[in-house]
């Protein structure tokens, strides 16, 4: 079976008897992988030197996918641009939104849904994208989907957190709900409009990868309220390809209201134990793997027994062998091979 067809049957709930291996690769792994001494180099050199860079990861690793694979990486920057947030960037990291684009909880009647042919990195990285697409290997589309059907966007939560400093939407929670459900629709819309344009792009679509980190922050009822429908409704739309829906932290005290999600993936933290997931068992779960322990300083065999500890632990689960949360700057590259052989072997 290729990669795509293993990943795709666990996403979709079928039982197989191979277990599908898929990482969240940023751009800081990528550029540290490649031996980049200026991550700028990477995300700002142009697609060129990404797109060998993100070749030179994925075929070094051919049983895994790596996710989003091959794409105009500009790591979660490109739709706070949208709206004119500020950015940094960094010579040893990922850049990072500086500003946001509001100050003021009344400055959401002026937000307009962004056009991704217009605003801020979008038409950079649509642009950048279409020649990645165009020069991607054969191989690499017909058997892992790379460049041919995977798009990534913030979730409407993240992309609000963007727009309006977190701890100002939170208390605008509070202050005026009506403000702050106008400001999650638009942030909904802009999310619908980059994901579809990265689609176009592609003349494809497979999966809808969608980060929301920053719902760790929210009570239940927050979520509920907040988060819930938005996303819902942002799935729905996109109800053709497989959802991939990522956080990173803490989701425990969110498992309730998260199991009526229609997403097809949840891409979970090493914190969410086996005994608290069982809420979750209508999706496929990917992760399990802690970012920061054994595969940053274990031997091969710690790595391998842990990996298979974790294995033996969600074997009544649909599972994708994982790390939770994105690779991490400076794993030894030989630990990614240990992990990856333990689920085949």
């Amino acid at each position: 079976m290729k990669v795509k067809e293993i990943f795709e049957d666990i996403a979709r709930l079928k039982k197989i008897d191979k277990v599908p291996v898929a990482f969240l690769a940023a751009g800081d792994f990528i550029a540290w992988f490649n031996d980049f001494t200026n991550y700028k180099d990477y995300y700002f050199g142009g697609y060129k030197k990404k797109l060998e860079a993100q070749i030179k990861l994925i075929k070094s690793y051919p049983d895994a996918l790596f996710l989003p694979g091959i794409w105009a990486d500009y790591s979660t920057i490109v739709e706070g641009s949208a709206f004119n947030c500020e950015y940094s960037l960094i010579s040893l990291g990922s850049p990072v939104i500086s500003k946001s684009a509001i100050s003021k909880f009344e400055d959401v009647e002026k937000l307009k849904v962004p056009d991704p042919k217009r605003d801020g990195l979008m038409p950079k990285a649509l642009i950048e994208l279409e020649s990645m697409v165009k020069e991607t290997p054969r191989e690499l589309k017909e058997n892992y989907n790379y460049a041919n059907g995977i798009a990534l966007s913030l979730g409407t939560f993240d992309i609000a957190s963007q727009i309006l400093n977190l701890n100002e939407l939170l208390l605008m929670s509070y202050k005026d709900k009506s403000l702050v459900h106008k400001l999650l629709n638009i942030a909904k819309e802009a999310a619908k409009v980059w994901l579809e344009a990265q689609f176009e792009v592609q003349c494809n679509k497979w999966l809808s990868f969608i980060i929301e980190d920053t719902i760790s922050f929210l009570s239940p009822k927050q979520f509920e309220e907040f988060v819930f429908p938005y996303d819902n409704s942002l799935i729905s739309h996109f109800r053709d390809t497989l959802i991939l829906f990522h956080n990173c932290d803490r989701l425990e005290h969110l498992l309730k209201p998260l199991s009526n999600l229609k997403a097809n993936i949840i891409h979970f933290s090493p914190e969410l134990k086996v005994k608290k997931i069982k809420r979750l068992r209508n999706f496929a779960l990917m992760g399990g793997l802690s970012p920061f322990d054994t595969i940053l300083t274990g031997t091969e065999e710690e790595v391998i027994r842990e990996t298979k500890e974790l294995l033996k632990e969600m074997e009544d689960f649909y599972f994708i062998l994982s790390v939770s949360g994105s690779l991490p700057v400076k794993m030894p590259k030989e630990n990614l091979s240990y992990i990856i052989k333990s689920s085949i072997h």
